[in-house]
């Protein structure tokens, strides 16, 4: 997912890249046991911390886990 996100930042058009990225999540979501759109909820608190490290240098923890880290 964080992939797409990056591609589509860049100027990709979702036609070039959002097939392969759902070639991927729909082959991990098999080896799940799972269906795509539980996979991609099951790790999207983990790509917010992915991107945020990317975009603005330092990881966000979610609410969940008791802290958040202010953006610059």
């Amino acid at each position: 997912m964080a992939a797409a996100v990056l591609c589509r930042m860049v100027g990709k058009q979702h036609s070039d890249t959002l097939g392969n990225s759902y070639r991927y999540i729909d082959q991990y979501a098999r080896e799940m046991k799972t269906t795509p759109h539980q996979a991609c909820l099951k790790v999207l608190a983990e790509t917010e911390r992915m991107l945020s490290l990317i975009l603005f240098g330092s990881a966000i923890q979610s609410q969940q886990e008791g802290a958040i880290v202010e953006r610059p």
